[in-house]
């Protein structure tokens, strides 16, 4: 059965699912991908918009909504050699997790070549109903989050990114978190966060 609201943000409601088994060790099941190497030659010099990242990564275009429920926090590092994407899908009733790590290179100002490093299927230590319930606990992914004050700020060319995709099959919304800093709330709640991501989900985001 479904269990309370979670996630409020303008007409959208996640649910809380039931927990599908038990504490999981990190040895995750690997997801098959044609090929690892891919060029995505781009119009506007030295700009990828996360639209088209998603699209030549083969994931799912959520920007005109999802079926169900979709969740993509993309912890991007305009330094870092490794980029990461959390995806959490929920569908038939129930959550899934994946998180693919990438690479990208930018040998021209038009050409940007992307390289999967890995992509598995995820499953939280703490179970889904506890991780899906810290979440909420957060609030970091509701409206009322994002609009406090000193939310988002310019990620500049050498900044830190956290950003949220969210659809469902009405809604798609996108934020982002800049540069965040433990000197403020927000900031501390953000980098928070994703720490709390990388012990769930078994994985090293390079901050």
């Amino acid at each position: 059965m479904l269990k309370k609201p979670l996630l409020y943000l303008t007409s959208f409601i996640l649910f809380s699912a039931h927990s599908i088994g038990q504490k999981t060790p990190c040895d995750f099941e690997k997801i098959k991908f044609a090929t690892d190497t891919l060029k995505l030659e781009h119009i506007k010099a030295g700009y990828v918009s996360f639209s088209q990242i998603a699209k030549i990564l083969k994931l799912d275009n959520i920007n005109s909504g999802y079926t169900n429920k979709q969740i993509r926090i993309w912890l991007g590092h305009s330094l870092a050699i490794k980029h990461h994407i959390v995806i959490l899908k929920f569908d038939n009733a129930k959550w899934t997790g994946e998180v693919l790590t990438y690479t990208r290179q930018d040998p021209t100002r038009e050409i940007t070549t992307f390289k999967i490093l890995n992509y598995k299927k995820v499953v939280p230590n703490s179970g889904w109903d506890t991780f899906i319930d810290k979440i909420n606990d957060t609030k970091i992914l509701t409206e009322e989050f994002w609009k406090l004050p000193d939310c988002c700020g310019d990620v500049g060319p050498d900044g830190i990114s956290y950003d949220f995709e969210i659809a469902s099959s009405k809604v798609y919304t996108h934020h982002s978190f800049s540069n965040p800093s433990n000197k403020n709330q927000i900031g501390r709640k953000v980098l928070t966060f994703a720490s709390f991501l990388e012990k769930e989900l078994c994985f090293e985001y390079t901050k």
